[in-house]
């Protein structure tokens, strides 16, 4: 399966304000994918939550349009969810191959506490997905593609299983739906980001030298200092980041919410991992079956960090 059988579909159109559609139970066709691919015969979905309360916030995004006008229409959407401690900002030049490869609209969405957008509790899988709930609903996105990668794959795989007439097509890189407490590496980089927070910077070399005994790994470190960010008027730079609601927050990252009752979702669903990381281990591919039973495995040559590794074998899957 690529990409190009996972995003065509005939045009919706849709009148009307849309706040909280019904999405129906009916069953799912798509002329391009292989007969193997194709969604399960019509069937009641049973819808559940497990939200923890949190008020409605409204998420920071990125929008990518191919250069071709006049094609989005008759294209699917496609969402795009980061992982922990990354944003937007990541998938900036991806997301811009990936519109005018697919010929579709790219939304790159900063997850809660993460980017631009709002930083409020609780830090949780259920209440994420809900987040992206909101936001396709508000810009009246049907059916989208939701791709994500680490944390942003588990909160798209809880968004499947939880709200699957919300999606159309689901892309998981590198993460499976199990419970694996995170590396402490993690945490470390965390407590880094604190040392670096108290010392108030004004020069970002500064916070680099004293993150290296924290996180030796350069390519890592820019990683994470892609979020220590200077504001006009700011006299220091600070990470932009809740730091404390993250380290609390990494138990509950580590999980997955998605017990031995969950309903499965029964749409086209492409795996994406890579060779070098043991996030999705051939031994797990049962049960990732168990819960995503339309599931295509595809691997590359690279490590977690899929898409910044092979970008452009990643596009061209």
């Amino acid at each position: 399966m690529s990409w190009s059988q996972l995003v065509p579909l005939r045009r919706v159109l849709v009148s009307g304000p849309v706040l909280r559609p019904t999405y129906p139970r009916s069953s799912h066709t798509f002329a391009h994918c292989s007969p193997a691919l194709k969604c399960a015969a019509a069937k009641l979905e049973r819808h559940y939550s497990t939200l923890t309360p949190s008020r409605e916030i409204t998420l920071a995004y990125s929008k990518s349009a191919p250069g071709e006008p006049g094609t989005t229409s008759y294209r699917r959407p496609v969402v795009i969810l980061h992982g922990l401690l990354g944003s937007k900002q990541n998938w900036n030049s991806l997301s811009k191959a990936l519109a005018q490869h697919m010929q579709t609209e790219v939304y790159t969405l900063d997850l809660r506490n993460h980017g631009d957008s709002p930083q409020v509790e609780p830090m949780t899988y259920a209440a994420m997905s809900q987040d992206v709930v909101t936001f396709c609903e508000a810009h009246r996105l049907r059916q989208p593609l939701v791709v994500g990668h680490s944390m942003g794959g588990k909160v798209a795989m809880t968004l499947a299983l939880e709200h699957p007439g919300a999606l159309g097509l689901l892309c998981v890189v590198d993460i499976a739906p199990l419970r694996i407490p995170l590396s402490d590496s993690f945490r470390t980089y965390l407590q880094g980001m604190q040392e670096v927070e108290k010392q108030q910077f004004t020069k970002k070399a500064d916070a680099d030298r004293l993150l290296q005994p924290y996180v030796p790994n350069i390519a890592v470190r820019q990683f994470l200092l892609t979020n220590y960010k200077r504001h006009p008027g700011d006299t220091h730079y600070h990470f932009r980041v809740p730091l404390d609601t993250l380290l609390r927050s990494l138990p509950e990252l580590g999980g997955f919410p998605a017990g031995e009752s969950a309903s499965s979702f029964t749409k086209p669903t492409l795996f994406i991992s890579g060779s070098q990381s043991d996030y999705v281990l051939p031994r797990y591919h049962g049960s990732i079956r168990q819960l995503f039973p339309q599931t295509v495995f595809q691997n590359l040559d690279a490590g977690h960090w899929v898409h910044a590794e092979q970008p452009h074998e990643f596009v061209k899957l």
